[in-house]
């Protein structure tokens, strides 16, 4: 019996542990906490609500909104109560806005699961999450070339990588590719982390990967690639999406934990909190 990853939405970072953290540590962090939380609480599968223009909720820290994309005319990003639903034919993205501060780690994690088919017949399908452009992605809808600069994507067909995680547009800068599953592929929590330099103005920024079933790597061991300042320059959101290639993407967060909390990434703490909040059920 295939495994299954269970859907109900959890807090992966809860704003009591890193207050808490805080408090212990006597620093703090501009922008600590959980910047987006979106749980997809919105529409029902029979009558699903349009994903651009909503709220994420519980957690929006920055009022803002999704905006979404696609290349197939009629069929966009929903949200069905529980999950984003993404169309399986052409590209499509959603994308929430984010300003980047200097010396902080952003931590984005979702959870992907593919749809038991693909409409393309050139091993050219996926879903994929990023940060990214958002003028870049609203005019090719497309996160994997269009602006992504620290993005992974993730593939249920045979005969080609199952996921690759990239640095720089098309991966530019390097990235790893992995093929540890055979189709269908199964739902996993991916989380992308990227680090921030002191100066955003010169530096360039560190990048790694993880999941929850270790196909990928694990906290304790990911896999890591590296942005130029050029490419850390462009990024102003973060971004879920697919091309040619039906699925679902929930548990959708957005977080910057306090510098203790952080510092509990070696020990596996950060690990309880993130990727231990998803419950695997046969």
């Amino acid at each position: 019996m295939r495994r299954k990853i269970g859907s109900k939405f959890q807090c992966g970072v809860s704003a009591a542990v890193l207050a808490a953290a805080a408090s212990v540590a006597g620093v703090s962090s501009s922008q600590a906490g959980i910047i987006y939380q979106d749980n997809f609480a919105r529409g029902t599968v029979a009558n699903p609500d349009a994903l651009n223009g909503s709220t994420p909720a519980p957690v929006d820290t920055n009022s803002a909104t999704w905006s979404a994309f696609q290349t197939n005319t009629g069929s966009n990003i929903v949200t069905n109560g529980s999950e984003a639903v993404l169309p399986s034919v052409g590209r499509s993205v959603g994308y929430l806005p984010l300003t980047l501060a200097a010396s902080e780690t952003y931590v984005f994690s979702a959870t992907l699961t593919p749809g038991a088919t693909s409409s393309d017949t050139n091993s050219q399908d996926w879903l994929g999450m990023g940060f990214s452009n958002q003028a870049s992605e609203a005019s090719s809808a497309d996160i994997y070339a269009g602006g992504s600069e620290a993005w992974l994507i993730y593939r249920g067909n045979s005969g080609t990588q199952s996921f690759y995680g990239g640095a720089g547009s098309n991966g530019a800068s390097g990235g790893y590719a992995n093929s540890n599953h055979l189709p269908p592929a199964p739902s996993d929590t991916f989380t992308i982390t990227l680090t921030t330099p002191a100066n955003l103005a010169s530096g360039g920024a560190s990048v790694s990967f993880y999941d929850s079933l270790g196909l990928v790597g694990t906290l304790a061991s990911p896999r890591h690639v590296s942005l130029t300042n050029s490419e850390l320059s462009t990024i102003n959101d973060i971004s879920v999406g697919s091309f040619n290639w039906g699925g679902t993407i929930s548990n959708v967060e957005l977080a910057v934990p306090e510098p203790a909390t952080l510092g509990l990434l070696g020990a596996g703490g950060l690990g309880l909190l993130l990727v231990g909040r998803k419950r695997k059920t046969v």
